[in-house]
């Protein structure tokens, strides 16, 4: 699995891309944590709240890509997910989830509010950055030992950019 992820701003923009209908199937397979039932009402929730915030990168963003060949079925998409979601620190955040199909090739995208609602008034943010290569490599090789079917996990594209430790706001 190809996972690339990064912190990043645009709601209306990114729920735009992640809903566009170039693609021969889009699903909203969960928004967990938003007050809004419909994309685009829970990314601009999330804009609302980071505007209490100096966060200007106010989500984490994740596309998950399988190997061209594979089939890969939702619970794996849920489970790599899960496991990137506990390893950069954003277990409990409001998270959408959404899956695509394009020309029989099924891929996923996660995307995290940043916003600490608890820890708002004190900056707000959780940061998901510092060690993102780091995590979303480790993520990888702990899925590697747990597909049920053999799929290869590609190690090697791992990109992700790390905005937060080049000294950038978050």
């Amino acid at each position: 699995m190809i996972l690339v992820g990064n912190s990043r701003g645009g709601a209306r923009n990114l729920a735009d891309h992640l809903m566009k209908d170039e693609n021969d199937h889009v699903s909203v397979h969960e928004l967990r944590g938003f007050a809004a039932d419909d994309l685009h009402g829970a990314m601009n929730e999330t804009y609302a709240i980071s505007r209490g915030t100096k966060c200007e990168k106010f989500f984490f963003s994740l596309s998950l890509n399988p190997p061209p060949n594979e089939r890969v079925e939702t619970p794996v998409f849920d489970d790599a997910i899960a496991r990137v979601e506990d390893r950069l620190g954003l277990t409990g955040q409001p998270r959408a989830i959404v899956l695509h199909e394009k020309d029989g090739r099924r891929h996923a995208h996660a995307v995290w509010s940043r916003i600490d609602a608890e820890t708002m008034p004190l900056g707000g943010w959780i940061t998901a950055e510092s060690g993102c290569k780091r995590s979303l490599a480790s993520s990888i090789v702990s899925m590697v030992g747990k597909c049920s079917k053999a799929l290869l996990i590609e190690a090697r594209a791992i990109r992700a950019t790390s905005h937060w430790s080049n000294g950038n706001k978050p």
